[in-house]
């Protein structure tokens, strides 16, 4: 389930509109890692800014709070950047890189 928040931003002629974002789940199965984070276009790929918990099944999680949009991410799993392995959805980049993509629609 997301749970919605609005927010109240203003334009530059003062006029104010709300903007819906939402709290977007990120997961990883990796029950061996000892340290999982998430990096992505929405933190700058900035380690250090999403670290995920794990939890007792094995898998590690965090959300992020988003708008409507096309999100870059990959797992930082063990000092080891990954593709999201349960995501089909990738872009494959200039220098050869692929980055799993999250669509969020509110």
């Amino acid at each position: 389930m997301l749970d919605i928040l609005i927010k109240k931003i203003q334009t530059k002629g003062h006029k104010k509109y709300r903007r819906k974002t939402s709290k977007v789940r990120f997961d990883i199965y990796a029950p061996q890692a000892s340290n999982v984070e998430l990096v992505g276009c929405f933190n700058s790929w900035m380690p250090g800014q999403h670290i995920m918990k794990k939890e007792r099944d094995g898998f590690w999680k965090t959300h992020v709070t988003l708008c409507s949009g096309q999100y870059e991410y990959k797992f930082i799993v063990d000092n080891k950047w990954e593709i999201d392995p349960e995501n089909s959805n990738t872009v494959i980049m200039d220098n050869g890189t692929i980055n799993s993509v999250k669509k969020v629609v509110i």
